[in-house]
């Protein structure tokens, strides 16, 4: 299918530089690609995948979920993290090729 001479509705292109914003930083992608390999994630678990500490975690999180990107559920005592937009895979997979480039 050939996209390239197809004009994209100006109201699309909003919310995907809207999403695209959201998710602009190193460790917000890493924490989609966690959640990509692993579904479902604790904040402590991020933490210790990531390798950073809680509160970069939490604030990228919290900015995550906020944009509709992850959504969140109660699990015992814990606080579980998991990918609501199942679109925001696509743009790994575009990152992917361009690092193949």
């Amino acid at each position: 299918m050939e996209y390239k001479n197809k004009k994209i509705d100006i109201k699309v292109l909003q919310d995907a530089a809207r999403m695209l914003k959201s998710v602009a930083h190193p460790l917000k992608l890493r924490i989609i690609e966690a959640l990509e390999s692993n579904q479902r994630m604790s904040v402590s678990e991020l933490m210790s995948w990531l390798k950073e500490d809680q509160v970069p975690v939490s604030k990228a999180l919290g900015s995550l979920k906020k944009a509709g990107i992850l959504k969140s559920a109660t699990q015992g005592n814990l606080r579980v993290y998991q990918i609501e937009y199942k679109n925001v895979f696509n743009l790994l997979n575009c990152i992917r090729m361009h690092k193949k480039g």
